[in-house]
């Protein structure tokens, strides 16, 4: 297999998508990949930060990257964060793989020093100590100064102490600048509202 040629679009501006090369190959004309960096930088590193101190127990963390072809936005609901807030994104989690256009996912082991990114479905069945997170990230990226982030851990978020019964929601929210997508909103809850 011949290295794959780099994008001049994606690298190096976008240092972790070239570490995923089958993501890069499923983006449009019309998605940005500096907002699907930013959505990869900003969660695995929250992710990487927390599990080594507030999760220790986790053995296996599971992301699944889902890309959600509409902005949804029912009632012209809001998200009320950073200002003027973002369209709500909880309509996002509630099926992703019914909504998305594909879907992928990354997996980390607590002994891993990387990610590893798969492009097969959903894991299966998960032992005690791994969980899932599902990510809606919208698409048409290029198109919008603005993007909310959905997502739906699974049993439960690891770190904020719920019952596994309970879930765990988390919603990230970036604004596009000149030359970068930037975190601007962040909210984690046991609830969707």
């Amino acid at each position: 297999m011949s290295p794959r040629e780099p994008d001049p679009l994606v690298e190096p501006r976008t240092p972790h998508l070239g570490l995923f090369p089958p993501l890069v190959r499923r983006l449009d004309v019309d998605d940005d990949p500096r907002l699907w960096d930013a959505v990869l930088g900003s969660v695995l590193r929250e992710i990487e930060a927390r599990w080594k101190a507030e999760a220790p127990s986790v053995r296996r963390v599971h992301v699944g990257l889902f890309k959600v072809p509409r902005w949804l936005r029912p009632n012209q609901r809001r998200w009320t964060v950073d200002g003027p807030g973002f369209a709500a994104p909880e309509t996002y989690t509630n099926h992703p793989d019914q909504n998305a256009r594909w879907g992928l996912w990354l997996l980390r082991s607590k002994n891993d020093t990387d990610w590893s990114c798969r492009d097969t479905g959903e894991p299966g069945r998960r032992k005690k100590g791994e969980f899932v997170l599902r990510l809606s990230v919208p698409g048409h990226s290029m198109r919008h100064r603005q993007a909310a982030v959905a997502g739906e851990w699974r049993p439960t978020t690891p770190w904020l102490g719920a019952k596994e019964t309970e879930g765990g929601f988390v919603w990230y929210g970036f604004r596009r600048t000149d030359d970068a997508w930037v975190l601007t909103g962040h909210e984690e809850s046991t609830s969707r509202e």
